[in-house]
């Protein structure tokens, strides 16, 4: 979370390339050999980066510092990914059930503007429930209503 700026380099590269990246470089296995373990400066800890997304939407990354001896197995970089993965899908399980919320909320205001409206036969209680109503849906400190009168 926060500032980009004050995020690990192989975060950063892992939000660009929308992969994991392991040192700078993307993790990938090639016949079992593992790319890009060991920094090339060893005064550098070792980095790993892997991006949370859901479908083609990043969502953010997770980044982590090793010891300076590090060298983590295929399984370890694995079950991270795994772990990553769950909690993209959590985030939008979030994001749709705040999502479903306030659809519901403003569901029920919307009946309960009905509900008045439809008790109410003056143009001034019309508009003023009409006014209220709108104003909680719309969550403004200002509400305008203008009739046309010919």
């Amino acid at each position: 979370m926060g500032n980009k700026e004050n995020w690990l380099p192989a975060m950063q590269a892992s939000l660009r390339k929308g992969k994991t990246v392991i040192n700078g470089g993307e993790h990938s296995v090639d016949n079992g050999a593992e790319k890009a373990q060991a920094p090339a400066d060893r005064q550098q800890k070792p980095e790993l980066a892997v991006p949370i997304r859901l479908a083609d939407e990043m969502l953010g990354v997770f980044g982590f510092a090793g010891d300076e001896d590090v060298l983590w197995a295929e399984e370890e970089i694995s079950a991270v990914e795994a772990v990553v993965e769950q909690v993209g899908l959590a985030l939008e399980k979030q994001r749709l059930y705040e999502q479903t919320k306030r659809a519901a909320e403003e569901l029920a205001v919307l009946n309960e503007m009905a509900r008045e409206l439809a008790a109410e036969l003056s143009v001034d209680q019309i508009i003023a429930i009409t006014y209220r109503y709108i104003r909680r849906l719309l969550r403004t400190s200002e509400t305008y209503i203008a009739l046309y009168d010919d």
